[in-house]
């Protein structure tokens, strides 16, 4: 702005850079009737200064919901009126965002190209088809909109192997594609929380075609890969959350890390043998993990 001298105070850094980003609102502030509720009421209490802002119960709820409106909040205690029509604006668009989903779906054709070709999840069978939707024959989401990952990637051998673990370590088994056929296909309901070195754009993808089913996840990025993002915002830090404290966010990299045991033999098999090597070595790595 012109003739301002003053820079932005830093418990906006965050908030700030979130909002410049690519991230979905959704990701700062969750869609849930609790969360969009308890937004609406530090605006409304804002504006009396007699009240109490947040009880103990709405300071627990923001920081396990939204950890950045929470730092924001902690340092400020009150909610200045300048920021009231931004937090207003989030609520809506986050809200908006899934209550006007509908009709985005191609009933006509209910399989994406190769989505379900060299997968095996024993323990999870197909529950619904992914579908076709109207973003994968679109350009629109495929550049420009995410954020940066450093990576590299062989020239000529496989992209990598798409393996799920559960809390638990057990094996449940590198396009986007592939996490999201994962999840559209073999659950129900989606997780509450999915845990991935791309999950950042992985929501995005996700979002662009069928946000209802995602609604309720959070997606966020292991500590091991986040030194790699740039760009992104820290909402997708796992180490933001309290609620995940207590995961080995590492846990799919610690045990993917056995699979280097086996790369110079998968590297030269056929299809079929490549399938029922990964299916034995992964069986064995669960069952030493929970023998029953």
């Amino acid at each position: 702005m012109l003739g301002c001298t003053n820079s932005c105070p830093s418990e906006f850094n965050e908030l700030l850079l979130t909002l410049c980003s690519s991230s979905p609102v959704c990701a700062v502030l969750p869609p849930s009737h609790e969360s969009i509720h308890l937004i609406r009421r530090i605006i409304q209490k804002s504006t009396d200064e007699d009240s109490e802002i947040l009880s103990s119960e709405d300071w627990k709820l923001l920081q396990l919901n939204s950890p950045i409106l929470f730092k924001i909040m902690n340092k400020l205690r009150r909610l200045a009126s300048y920021l009231q029509p931004i937090f207003e604006q989030m609520a809506y668009i986050s809200e908006n965002t899934f209550s006007n989903f509908g009709g985005i779906i191609d009933d006509s054709i209910l399989e994406h190209e190769n989505s379900n070709k060299g997968s095996y999840f024993s323990a999870l069978p197909e529950q619904q088809k992914r579908g076709l939707f109207k973003a994968d024959a679109s350009t629109k989401f495929k550049s420009g909109s995410e954020c940066a990952k450093q990576s590299t990637r062989h020239p000529t051998l496989l992209p990598g192997i798409f393996t799920a673990f559960c809390s638990h370590g057990k094996a449940m088994n590198k396009s986007l594609n592939v996490p999201f056929t994962f999840f559209r296909t073999r659950f129900k309901k989606a997780p509450s929380v999915i845990i991935y070195d791309n999950a950042c754009n992985l929501q995005t993808y996700a979002l662009n075609r069928d946000p209802a089913f995602f609604k309720e996840t959070k997606f966020v990025v292991d500590n091991l890969h986040w030194k790699n993002y740039k760009g992104c915002s820290k909402v997708y830090h796992a180490k933001e959350h309290p609620s995940l404290s207590g995961i080995n966010t590492q846990m799919v990299e610690q045990n993917n890390s056995k699979l280097q045991k086996l790369k110079s033999q998968l590297s030269c098999m056929n299809y079929d043998n490549f399938i029922l090597h990964l299916k034995f070595f992964l069986w064995f790595c669960n069952y030493k993990t929970c023998p029953s």
